[in-house]
């Protein structure tokens, strides 16, 4: 009996010295707070939705700008100078330069093989002498009358000294000078 009551007294202590720890307040969860800010996945999908568009996007826009970049009758010009001198120093052959005025396009050849760049409508390039010479007045605007049938490219990178003239509808004759060693705008020529 003795084990009996050794079991009754430790209960009954323990049943006394115990007590259930309740914790006020406690909860599986934080309380929800006011959002201040975006979660890092609605950040990351904006971020994948900017992506996908501007990838969409920047092809069409850059081709659109280089072909409106393309257009310009003086960067086709001058992309055709550094063409038809480049075909010079590589076939070590004296290129010609010529505008079809019929066609409007530039045609250059070094006798083997020929290449040709069409120009927007109603625009005329006109080879002229490299000094200013005899202007006319025609429809308003002074032009130039000393005109060259041809620009020279040679095999040593070299070309004819002459002067351009661009002319567009709707806008004033443009002027381009060459310098002849290196086929380059004049720097400081009023265009």
């Amino acid at each position: 009996m003795k084990t009996d009551q050794t079991a009754d007294y430790l209960s009954a202590y323990l049943a006394s010295s115990v007590k259930p720890v309740v914790k006020k307040n406690c909860r599986s969860r934080p309380a929800p707070r006011s959002r201040r800010g975006f979660t890092l996945v609605e950040i990351i999908l904006v971020l994948a939705l900017v992506v996908l568009v501007a990838t969409l996007l920047i092809p069409g826009a850059n081709s659109m700008l280089r072909a409106m970049a393309d257009d310009e009758p003086d960067r086709m010009f001058w992309d055709t100078v550094v063409a038809a001198r480049e075909q010079a120093l590589t076939g070590n052959r004296v290129v010609e330069l010529r505008f079809d005025g019929e066609k409007r396009r530039l045609q250059w050849t070094d006798g083997t093989t020929a290449h040709q760049k069409d120009f927007p409508a109603g625009t005329s390039v006109q080879f002229l002498q490299p000094r200013t010479g005899s202007f006319i007045l025609l429809g308003g605007q002074l032009v130039e009358t000393q005109e060259v049938p041809r620009l020279r490219f040679y095999a040593d990178g070299t070309c004819d000294a002459l002067r351009v003239q661009i002319l567009r509808p709707g806008a004033p004759p443009q002027t381009l000078a060459l310098d002849p060693w290196t086929c380059a705008p004049v720097i400081g020529e009023k265009k």
